[in-house]
């Protein structure tokens, strides 16, 4: 049985518990949620040989990967900074299975609400979402048509 003991003091009520009752705080969120850092690059002569379980991934576009930069934060959030190239003379479109991220445990995964009209012969830079994953982003990937 848990007693209660009220104290009163002029114009405040304070409720104590005796015994002492430990209370679960509520969910502390991550901190850096909302900051993301560039990763270290891994280096570019690297290859990795993962079995890959989805070689139908990245579908073939118009779209050169020229450059990326992958971003986390704490709470395992995956991004990167992505500049493409549409090699299109006409406008094309490209999106989430046209780019897709390979992590170090070898899985990929398609960048999500991913979707961008670009004009001919233009470049276009984007922060893009991969999700969260314990694992880093290694490499981004397209496919040439």
């Amino acid at each position: 049985m848990t007693m209660y003991k009220l104290l009163v003091t002029t114009s405040l009520v304070c409720l104590f518990m005796l015994p002492y009752v430990s209370v679960p705080a509520a969910p502390v969120q991550c901190p850096g949620e909302d900051g993301l850092v560039f990763d270290e690059n891994i280096p570019v002569k690297e290859e990795f040989e993962f079995i890959d379980e989805q070689p139908e991934l990245p579908k073939a576009s118009d779209f050169k990967l020229i450059s990326y930069y992958p971003m986390s934060n704490a709470c395992g959030e995956r991004w990167a900074l992505v500049t493409l190239l549409n090699t299109s003379p006409g406008t094309s479109s490209i999106n989430a299975t046209g780019l897709v991220a390979l992590f170090s445990d070898g899985s990929k995964r398609t960048a999500r609400n991913f979707e961008e009209r670009v004009a001919g012969k233009a470049r276009h830079t984007q922060s893009v979402y991969f999700g969260k994953s314990k694992f880093p982003i290694i490499k981004i990937i397209t496919r040439l048509k």
